[in-house]
């Protein structure tokens, strides 16, 4: 009986072996995949579009260019809504789902040094 246990232990790491080694193929092939030169470039110009856009946005918030002091964006499935006044800008994010954070920036406070 002690042999039949033997040969089970043995072929029970043998199969968890060959399931590490599958599973680690496939990161290594999801990681090549992610690691090319053109998976680079795309990463990065979606980063700087993402960087632009929330500029721009900040940038129309805090300016108060659009007359009204408020605004709204449609991006991916969420909303982005912003009011202001003369002392806050209250922004309302409602995701999908239709859950909301809203963040309150008071205007005037912050000061950076030289």
């Amino acid at each position: 009986s002690s042999h039949v246990l033997t040969i089970e232990n043995q072929e029970s790491t043998r199969r968890q072996q060959i399931q590490k080694d599958i599973q680690a193929a496939l990161e290594k092939a999801k990681a090549d995949a992610q690691n090319t030169n053109l998976s680079k470039f795309l990463n990065n110009l979606e980063s700087r579009i993402y960087a632009q856009i929330s500029q721009n946005m900040a940038t129309s918030m805090f300016s108060g260019t659009n007359g009204s002091g408020t605004g709204t964006m449609n991006f991916e499935g969420n909303t982005i809504f912003w009011n202001r006044d003369s002392s806050n800008i209250y922004l309302t994010v409602t995701d999908s789902t239709g859950n909301q954070t809203q963040v309150t920036v008071p205007l005037g406070s912050f000061q950076f040094g030289n």
